[in-house]
């Protein structure tokens, strides 16, 4: 019963730890991850987390040993999250995958009837487990072997995928610790709305923003701080460890903010008025922005502030 179950809770730690997220649903993702990656050249061996550990008083505690290895997992998830997951290019596919099944309507923040709803009973599946198991990637190659007229724009979202001709990506700051909880989610209005040096009126059904944080997986807080460890000596006693007692080496900050800006348009002229919009938005909050060494965009100094528009465009 009841009972039971919190003489045992720390059995909900191996799979969802939601105390220090150290649980076998990371070691399964990031091993597997890695392998199909990097092959045996690159991958996190947890073994000794998964043998250097105990019950003490209803929760898994690890041996001091291990702190070193706690820290490397966390910091191998930052890795894959920052290179992998977040790649501006799987990020940019992402967008076109999102946009294959749910075009804008006129305003950008509402969206049309999912176009493939009808074909597909998308929405529908998510009410019945045993159709929502056919919701699979398979869904795209439907659409695209579909010949359902309503359907074209989305094909033709496929087609840009399949050659490679993806959403730009424009520009992106890593914004400063200062500023992280300072500048509010950006939205593509206020970019739309920022004004540009070169005079484009912008469509704001052009700009895609990504306002994403990466951490160690517990917002701005170091997880390690919530593991309970124990020594050899005493292994029925548990206690914390400071990070400066095990390695003045150790990150300061656990979390870091990225906007990242995207496009619809093939437009360069347009994309370069996106990227200085983007930043003059930024510029209210932070004195200076500087390039982003993984921007395509070139930006001349636009010292002169062009006017803020009071409309947006839609299109």
């Amino acid at each position: 019963g009841a009972e039971r179950i919190d003489k045992r809770g720390y059995l909900y730690e191996i799979v969802a730890n939601g105390r220090n997220c150290i649980d076998v649903d990371k070691f399964d993702y990031l091993v597997r991850d890695m392998q199909c990656l990097f092959g045996g050249k690159k991958s996190y061996n947890y073994s000794r987390l998964w043998h250097y550990n105990r019950v003490i008083d209803n929760e898994i505690c690890y041996h001091t040993s291990v702190t070193s290895d706690i820290y490397e997992l966390f910091d191998q998830r930052y890795y894959m999250y920052k290179q992998i997951y977040g790649h501006r290019k799987g990020k940019a596919v992402e967008y076109m995958i999102i946009h294959v099944i749910s075009l804008h309507l006129s305003s950008f923040a509402e969206y049309a009837m999912i176009l493939a709803d009808k074909a597909l009973g998308i929405s529908a599946s998510t009410n019945s487990p045993q159709e929502f198991q056919y919701m699979t990637d398979h869904i795209i190659k439907v659409i695209e072997c579909s010949k359902d007229a309503s359907l074209q724009s989305a094909r033709d979202i496929i087609k840009r995928i399949r050659r490679r001709q993806l959403y730009e990506f424009v520009d992106e700051y890593l914004v400063p610790a200062y500023l992280t909880n300072k500048i509010p989610k950006v939205q593509a209005s206020d970019i739309a709305c920022a004004g540009n040096a070169l005079g484009v009126d912008l469509n704001v059904n052009d700009i895609i923003v990504y306002d994403g944080r990466l951490n160690y997986n517990l917002k701005d807080k170091n997880p390690v701080d919530m593991v309970s460890f124990y020594t050899s000596s005493n292994k029925d006693e548990k206690f914390h460890t400071p990070k400066q007692e095990v390695s003045l080496l150790f990150p300061e900050k656990f979390e870091e903010r990225i906007l990242r800006i995207y496009s619809r348009s093939n437009d360069k002229q347009v994309n370069l008025a996106i990227s200085q919009a983007f930043r003059n938005h930024i510029e209210h909050y932070s004195i200076k922005v500087p390039f982003s060494p993984a921007s395509k965009i070139v930006s001349p100094s636009h010292d002169k502030k062009p006017p803020r528009c009071t409309s947006i465009q839609f299109g």
